[in-house]
């Protein structure tokens, strides 16, 4: 099941802005990513079943170094923001890591991550990365005792349709079905994702445009 929707950008204050101006809506500021070179802003969204997801903006950190090949190096370069990848929860991980080795697929963890928050609390959880993101699959996410994102992230935003466009789109339904990940996979001449949001603004659509990139 889709956890939530990264939006990359090569400037968060910008990328904030952009979205506020879309949606009517103003994403907080989540907090850096130490060691990983980025940070971000949130913005909740509620999915059909009234069950909330989130749109994570995230973009290079100033205060962070930012290694070559890096999902910062790749932030800073875009030349707007767009969808870069997208997470699925996970209820069991290292089960997600088994189902993913039947597939023939490469996981990578599970491994843990943190960020700080606004106020200073150290949040922590546990990230499954497998090999296929270039190819539209997600990486997992375990938020283990950390609270939800979309609980105090802004809302007003519903999400209306995520989808995969895939030219292979028989392998990858494949894999979504066997991973249980409740996402559409569309046939399509190049690899594309789609969200469409409702805002206070009206419908909004994001994609991603060109090779996707993965969080790490």
């Amino acid at each position: 099941m889709l956890d939530h929707l990264m939006l990359g950008c090569p400037d968060l204050e910008k990328g904030i802005e952009q979205l506020y101006h879309l949606t009517g809506v103003f994403p907080e500021p989540g907090g850096a990513h130490p060691g990983l070179g980025t940070h971000n802003a949130l913005l909740s969204l509620m999915g059909p079943s009234c069950n909330y997801q989130y749109l994570e903006i995230i973009a290079p950190d100033p205060q962070q170094s930012i290694a070559s090949g890096s999902l910062a190096s790749h932030l800073a370069n875009l030349p707007d923001p767009q969808l870069v990848t997208w997470a699925a929860v996970s209820p069991d991980i290292l089960n997600t890591a088994r189902q993913a080795l039947k597939l023939n697929l490469k996981p990578q963890g599970p491994m843990r991550t943190t960020r700080h928050a606004p106020n200073g609390d150290l949040l922590a959880w546990q990230l499954l990365f497998i090999e296929g993101n270039e190819r539209g699959l997600p990486f997992f996410i375990d938020w283990q005792h950390t609270p939800h994102p979309s609980g105090t992230a802004p809302r007003g935003c519903v999400l209306k349709s995520f989808e995969v466009l895939s030219p292979n789109s028989p392998g990858i339904t494949r894999e979504f079905e066997a991973l249980e990940l409740g996402v559409p996979v569309q046939a399509s001449s190049e690899l594309v994702l789609k969200a469409k949001i409702d805002s206070p603004k009206g419908l909004i659509e994001l994609t991603s445009h060109g090779p996707l990139r993965g969080f790490v």
